[in-house]
């Protein structure tokens, strides 16, 4: 993303005059999801998305996803749906996900590969 995340985390990138996180949020919540949370790093700030709670990881830039995830663990309680700030799901995907009777799902994009044609970053292992 370059350019547009030099100063704004990639989740508040604007995409045909919606964010990522804010797509996300609406396909949370068309799907039954109230109970939003967002962990927060450095620009914490700069986030202003209505009925979310915030979990500010105040240690960013010391580990990777998963120890900002440990950051808001309190808060799993129930069932829960993770999601990175960057990605944007689908209605029926989610759907998908959270009719699903089996205890962990994770939903994939199996075409995944082509996305990363001619890229430096996360090469094929």
């Amino acid at each position: 993303m370059g350019n547009f995340t030099k100063e704004l985390p990639k989740s508040l990138v604007d995409i045909n005059g919606k964010s990522i996180i804010k797509r996300q949020i609406e396909t949370f919540r068309n799907n039954g999801i109230k109970d939003i949370i967002v962990i927060v790093g450095p620009n914490k700030d700069k986030f202003q998305l209505k009925d979310i709670e915030y979990v500010v990881d105040k240690n960013f830039h010391e580990h990777e996803q998963l120890g900002s995830l440990m950051v808001a663990n309190k808060h799993f309680q129930n069932d829960i749906v993770i999601s990175f700030g960057d990605v944007i799901v689908d209605d029926n995907i989610m759907k998908q996900v959270i009719e699903s009777t089996y205890d962990i799902g994770i939903a994939i994009d199996l075409k995944w590969e082509k996305n990363y044609e001619n890229r430096t970053q996360h090469p094929k292992p």
